[in-house]
């Protein structure tokens, strides 16, 4: 649960439990965005349910490389990612160490996503995929966060021109596989 908490990277179909309609869980209307992953942290938090990983890959998730939801959420800032995670981070709060290292990252992430959008710069395709793979590495090696990946992902315009700048190679579709 601890990776959970720092970052949404579980699409809905991975999820199997049990039906949660009869306990005290529910959606909360109010987040348009990053609302499934509030739902399963409430389900962990005020219900009790525990998550397990399996050792092999149950579900895959595909996206195609077009604009979609996530796309469009990117054109203005804060973007609705940015807002919903500030919801989430708040409404369950990191113990401390490792979590809250990680937090700040994601925090400093949204800082960086939205001051690139307010500049009409672009963003880098699947850049959020590519941080929560690049993260979990090292979440899960018991380091903290690699302090130059922010700057890799999402490079600062203030002294360099953004065509002098390196940009993440865009995949030509991400897969997500989760276990």
């Amino acid at each position: 649960m601890s990776w959970w908490a720092r970052a949404n990277f579980i699409h809905t179909g991975s999820v199997v439990t049990r039906n949660p309609a009869g306990g005290p869980v529910r959606f909360d209307e109010n987040l348009h965005h990053c609302e499934d992953w509030d739902f399963l942290l409430r389900l962990h938090h005020l219900a009790g349910h525990r998550f397990a990983r399996l050792n092999s890959i149950t579900s895959v998730y595909h996206q195609v490389p077009r604009p979609g939801a996530v796309h469009s959420a990117y054109q203005a800032a804060p973007t609705p990612f940015t807002m919903a995670r500030a919801v989430i981070y708040d409404r369950w709060p990191a113990a401390h160490g490792r979590a809250l290292e990680y937090r700040e990252w994601f925090r400093r992430f949204d800082h960086h996503l939205d001051t690139r959008i307010e500049a009409r710069l672009p963003v880098p395709p699947y850049v959020y995929e590519h941080a929560v793979r690049a993260l979990h590495a090292t979440f899960t090696d018991r380091r903290s966060p690699d302090p130059s990946l922010l700057g890799r992902l999402l490079p600062t315009t203030s002294s360099t021109h953004i065509a002098d700048l390196p940009m993440p190679t865009p995949w030509e579709g991400v897969v997500h596989a989760t276990r």
